[in-house]
């Protein structure tokens, strides 16, 4: 992999944050911790929601008075165990990766995001490897600005074959023919992730 290292120091906190959580308009700035773990990082924001009905809310008429005294602002952390990619000559952030929980309530599964500039086919599937051998196909999403995104299932049995493996990486089509393969580290993954299932 030419020209691309990994970078241990996370350096866009909500701008990469991959999960489908919704946040508040006007929201304070969120608090931000993060812990390392070997090649990976468990970045923490915590963010103070204010319901849209207090933002609304008129105080002189009576009927929204019981509302504002009502409405509770919420404070919701939202957490990822990342993973980030520099060029090694311009030392800037070229990719991501990134577990975090995707969902709400029962339907909430850890899920792999992905995040990379925007030279991708979409006709096919990127795809987590050990080696040569395909893992799982994973689905790009979206773009937006410069990168485009993607996400990958991911369940125990995966993780262990990422984790176990000599060689792990995630790879995708820039075109029909060529393939863009970007190794993982796997140092201090599986206690990334460990923490991350507690938050």
């Amino acid at each position: 992999m030419t020209n691309w290292i990994i970078k241990s120091t996370v350096s866009m906190a909500l701008a990469c944050t991959f999960a489908s959580t919704a946040f508040a308009q006007g929201s304070p700035k969120p608090k931000r911790s993060v812990e390392s773990f070997g090649a990976w990082e468990v970045e923490c924001n915590r963010f103070v929601v204010t319901p849209a009905k207090v933002k609304k809310a008129d105080p002189k008429k009576a009927d929204k008075i019981k509302d504002v005294k009502s409405a509770k602002v919420e404070t919701i952390t939202h957490c990822e165990a990342t993973q980030s990619y520099s060029n090694s000559r311009t030392k800037k952030e070229v990719a991501r990766l990134a577990f975090a929980y995707d969902g709400e309530g029962k339907s909430k599964k850890l899920t792999l995001f992905m995040r990379t500039f925007t030279n991708v086919n979409f006709t096919t599937n990127p795809a987590l490897y050990s080696g040569d051998v395909k893992i799982v196909d994973g689905k790009f999403t979206h773009c937006a600005g410069n990168y485009c995104y993607g996400k990958f299932p991911v369940d125990a049995a995966i993780i262990d074959k990422i984790a176990k493996s000599d060689k792990p990486s995630w790879r995708y089509h820039i075109n029909k023919t060529a393939t863009y393969p970007i190794n993982i580290g796997k140092d201090g993954m599986k206690d990334a992730i460990a923490l991350l299932k507690t938050k």
